[in-house]
């Protein structure tokens, strides 16, 4: 049972697979990478939306328009001014994580596949852009690149924490065309990570909603279901509801946006 990726899967046991089962590999296309910092604080972050100071996870991004153009400008291979990054505050709910009165932060934000480009700067403006004061707390940080990650796990082929696109087809078809996704074509030889497809179905399809009216606009901000998340916007969302207005919204899925 291989826990790695599609292609640490060929790696190590391409003798035993089929020729046609290595040419799908082949043609399974990598994920964005990912650069990631952690940080110690010397306090809890100062988010100007007070729901966002009791939230573990907090997705920054802007509005609608500016996450869908980040995204799509790392799908194109470029690193966006203004990244889409997941915010993790941990010691906000656990307090052994970090010295009394103090705090630990990290986040990571999509760049292209392999990329080598320090995002450091780009990822505390943003947060500085949602928390004016952060960069008064920082302590000490520690930046991880694509090729770092990679080093730390060789399946995280370039920063691809994932293990493939989550493309359409990559998520019906992962990573190959196969009735049982789990099944190599060798007896006896399985793939069973995240890069198959009912892994992939929840890690990849992770839908954000939006956050007024029931289509939206273009400019709205978004939010996570089951937590409290703030995007640019003046109120958030919590359990997945409007606090203006208990009626649930319509879903869309960012990681499908081209």
């Amino acid at each position: 049972m291989f826990d790695t990726s599609a292609w640490g899967l060929v790696d190590i046991a391409g003798d035993h697979l089929s020729a046609r089962y290595k040419a799908g590999v082949t043609r399974f296309q990598r994920g964005p990478g990912v650069f990631k910092i952690d940080w110690a604080l010397s306090g809890p972050v100062p988010w100007s939306a007070e729901p966002c100071r009791r939230a573990a996870t907090v997705h920054v991004g802007g509005t609608f328009n500016e996450v869908a153009s980040c995204e799509k400008d790392v799908a194109r291979g470029r690193h966006p001014e203004k990244p889409f990054c997941i915010v993790v505050q941990a010691s906000v709910v656990d307090d052994t994580r970090a010295p009394i009165g103090q705090h630990t932060l990290w986040a990571y934000c999509h760049v292209p596949n392999g990329s080598d480009v320090d995002m450091t700067e780009r990822i505390e403006n943003q947060i500085e852009r949602f928390a004016p004061g952060f960069r008064d707390l920082i302590l000490a940080r520690v930046a991880t690149s694509t090729a770092d990650g990679e080093r730390h796990n060789p399946n995280y082929v370039g920063g691809d924490i994932t293990g493939g696109a989550g493309t359409l087809r990559q998520t019906l078809l992962r990573p190959t065309a196969r009735w049982n996704s789990y099944r190599t074509g060798t007896p006896g030889l399985y793939l069973c990570s995240r890069r198959r497809l009912r892994a992939a179905v929840f890690t990849e399809c992770a839908v954000r909603r939006r956050a007024c009216g029931s289509g939206g606009s273009e400019g709205s901000p978004f939010v996570s279901i089951g937590s409290v998340v703030m995007i640019g916007a003046h109120w958030s969302l919590n359990k997945g509801r409007d606090e203006r207005n208990s009626a649930p919204r319509r879903f869309v899925s960012l990681h499908r946006y081209r």
